[in-house]
């Protein structure tokens, strides 16, 4: 084995090994959110007749799943993230998947997730799963690294573009029915993933 082969495999043990690091510490930041004193809060829920119900894994236990309840008020919901995570460092692109259960008979007709940039403007990416959602789903977003479409956006110096970094600030969700709820099992940030699988984050 020779000197520039020997280097190409550091080189590329090095990549592997820092890209394992990124995609681990984002999905540690994102496990967080299933915290029950830093995880999410609903936004007018009250107004809305919307509740936030914290499911401990174990009784007693500070960690766990998001039950979000519709309670016959508007069909619009909006989670907020008690504290934004900023995404972490990637080349191509990053994957953000979020596990969610809906309850017999509610139906999802949209999720979006809404990212807001260095420059203070939010934009809004529904999940590509496409269909409605029933069951058990993983509703899946991907960001690009460069040339990122962005169709709908507000907030401050709006350029239809994504200026990094950016942050998670909240997810929107749509029900079909005007009762019903869904439970947030787990979310994940996976770096990358045509080039590294992803892993379960469990909370």
């Amino acid at each position: 084995m020779n000197g520039l082969t020997m280097k190409k495999m550091f080189s590329f043990f090095t990549i592997s090994v820092m890209a394992i690091s990124m995609r681990a510490a984002g999905n540690d930041i994102a496990a967080k959110l299933f915290d029950q004193s830093s995880g999410f809060r609903l936004h007018e829920g009250k107004v809305r007749k919307q509740k936030l119900i914290f499911i401990p894994e174990i009784p007693g236990a500070d960690t766990g799943s998001w039950r979000i309840v519709w309670e016959k008020g508007e069909k619009i919901l909006e989670l907020i993230l008690k504290h934004p995570i900023k995404l972490p460092p990637f080349e191509s692109k990053i994957r953000i998947e979020m596990e969610i259960e809906c309850s017999p008979g509610a139906t999802l007709l949209a999720a979006d997730l809404r990212l807001q940039d260095a420059e203070g403007e939010v934009c809004m990416f529904n999940s590509n799963r496409g269909g409605r959602y029933t069951g058990n789903i993983t509703a899946i977003w991907e960001i690009a690294a460069t040339g990122q479409k962005v169709g709908v956006s507000w907030g401050r110096n709006i350029n239809k573009k994504l200026d990094f970094p950016v942050s998670i600030t909240n997810f929107a969700f749509l029900l079909q029915q005007p009762k019903g709820d869904i439970t947030i099992k787990s979310l994940r940030l996976i770096t990358d993933p045509q080039e590294v699988q992803a892993e379960k984050v469990t909370p």
